[in-house]
């Protein structure tokens, strides 16, 4: 059931058109270039974090875990402080002046690792909490700065509500193919061409022609003063918007933002646990290194990129609650669905005539492509369902990404430095595709319009169930004749 934008039940009225709605906003490839280069900045520091942090704190999967979870936390504050304020300063010269800043910020990383790992700073507290603590002194202040870029960039762009979901996961999307390239990039060609500072100096030296060319003119000097015409004007063109968008069908079945916000919160969760998951999950087949990682996180950028486009097209068209909940449960059977693939690779073996890179990536995107392409999907939707005003898209989208990125921070400490000792890889899979598949039965029965039907209900809990049933059975006869060590899936930690 679809209804008009203005007759939305408790809908709020429209408050009277900004001049500021329709000023200084960003044409869509702009702004892709922009989030693609932030998105690969990001990467590139992330990578790179492993040799700066080297010599205090070494690289084990606690060095990995602080620094992807600390970035991650960085990422998240600015998301959340850009959401707060994008709806009252969003303009080319704000992203413009976030990018300088996050540039000048980058320029710290190499003297301030230098001076971490020759002062002896806090060596007295226990292991985790130094190696946090330092990756955090390092890492966290560029971080925050690149986090304030995305929804700034959202709010200039998006403009119609019709079409939030396009835009929205097109934005995603380029972004986690910046995050692709960062990742490839720098894992496989500029860590062995060049030295650390110079690829620091690179990244930060990008970020600030960048933020000076997206401000422009408007970068050094403040905007010009609205003239009782321009405001008119604006005034006109704003209304005007507002009604295309109140001509174009919305539908009603929405979600509430903190609703949404946790939906968001609980798929990264679960992308961060099968990312960090992932190495052990590949040790038995190609072992643990710097390749493996940029292969792990690289793939699962992919995934979640194709997702978040195909995600967006999804959210445009069959935005519902009902729709939400079958991409949860598609995304807990391609979860689940990992144990007995990678079973199956490991036991056929990885084609030894491809160059060891390219077996690492076929490996890796064969067992966890399809899962994160899963996950990446729900974001476009959940921002479509949430989304019901202009006026608001800053704050409401700043929201959503701060707690995805939150939830990507919890999967990533809790699954690194707890889950995997505690529960072990296997049942860590499991424990995600029920997770999945019962926010799934959830989301669908907390239904306005466009809910789960009962026949919904049952074909979703049997695509899981009977694969977990069927996996568990088999699992445990080949424990008990091969023993542990003959699968990459051991019932305790790997």
């Amino acid at each position: 059931m679809t209804t008009r934008a203005d007759e939305l039940p408790g809908a709020v009225a429209q408050p009277a058109p900004r001049a500021a709605l329709s000023v200084d906003s960003l044409p869509l490839l702009a702004a892709l270039a922009i989030v693609f280069t932030s998105n690969t900045a990001i990467m590139v520091l992330e990578l790179v974090a492993s040799r700066i942090m080297a010599p205090s704190i070494g690289s084990s999967l606690y060095t990995w875990t602080s620094i992807i979870g600390v970035i991650l936390a960085g990422i998240s504050l600015g998301n959340y402080l850009s959401g707060m304020v994008a709806d009252r300063i969003a303009s080319r010269r704000s992203v413009g002046w976030a990018f300088i800043a996050a540039g000048l910020a980058a320029l710290t990383v190499v003297p301030i690792g230098a001076w971490v790992a020759s002062s002896g700073f806090s060596q007295g507290l226990p292991t985790i909490g130094r190696i946090v603590l330092l990756v955090a002194v390092v890492f966290f202040i560029p971080s925050v700065f690149l986090g304030f870029i995305s929804p700034l960039v959202v709010k200039l762009t998006v403009r119609n509500l019709s079409t939030t979901g396009r835009t929205v996961g097109l934005i995603y999307g380029v972004s986690t193919v910046g995050n692709i390239v960062g990742t490839f990039l720098t894992g496989f060609f500029l860590i062995n061409w060049f030295p650390t500072s110079w690829i620091v100096a690179g990244v930060s030296g990008t970020l600030i022609l960048v933020g000076l060319l997206v401000g422009r003119d408007r970068l050094l000097r403040p905007a010009p003063s609205s003239t009782p015409a321009a405001t008119e004007s604006a005034a006109a063109t704003a209304a005007a918007e507002r009604a295309a968008v109140a001509a174009h069908a919305i539908p009603i079945d929405g979600l509430a933002v903190p609703l949404g916000m946790l939906l968001v919160f609980l798929a990264n969760v679960s992308v961060m646990s099968l990312e960090m998951v992932a190495s052990r999950v590949m040790a038995p087949a190609i072992g643990v290194s710097l390749y493996t990682w940029t292969s792990i996180i690289g793939v699962n950028l992919a995934g979640i990129a194709l997702g978040n486009w195909i995600g967006g097209f999804i959210a445009d068209r069959w935005a519902s609650r009902r729709t939400a909940a079958w991409v949860f449960a598609l995304a807990a059977l391609a979860a689940v669905a990992v144990i007995p693939v990678g079973h199956w690779v490991t036991m056929r073996g990885v084609p030894t005539e491809l160059p060891i890179i390219a077996r690492i990536v076929v490996y890796t995107g064969a067992l966890f492509f399809i899962p994160c392409m899963m996950l990446g999907m729900l974001t476009p939707i959940l921002v479509k369902l949430t989304l019901r005003n202009l006026n608001t898209t800053g704050s409401v989208v700043g929201r959503i990404y701060a707690s995805g990125t939150f939830g990507s921070i919890i999967g990533t400490f809790l699954t690194g430095f707890w889950l995997i000792s505690a529960f072990g890889t296997r049942n860590i899979i499991l424990g995600i595709g029920v997770t999945l598949a019962i926010i799934a039965v959830l989301i669908g029965l907390s239904r306005r319009q466009g809910g789960l039907r009962l026949v919904d209900g049952v074909v979703m809990m049997a695509l899981v169930g009977v694969p977990l049933i069927l996996m568990n059975n088999r699992a445990s006869a080949s424990f008990s004749r091969r023993g542990n060590c003959s699968t990459p899936f051991p019932p305790t930690a790997a």
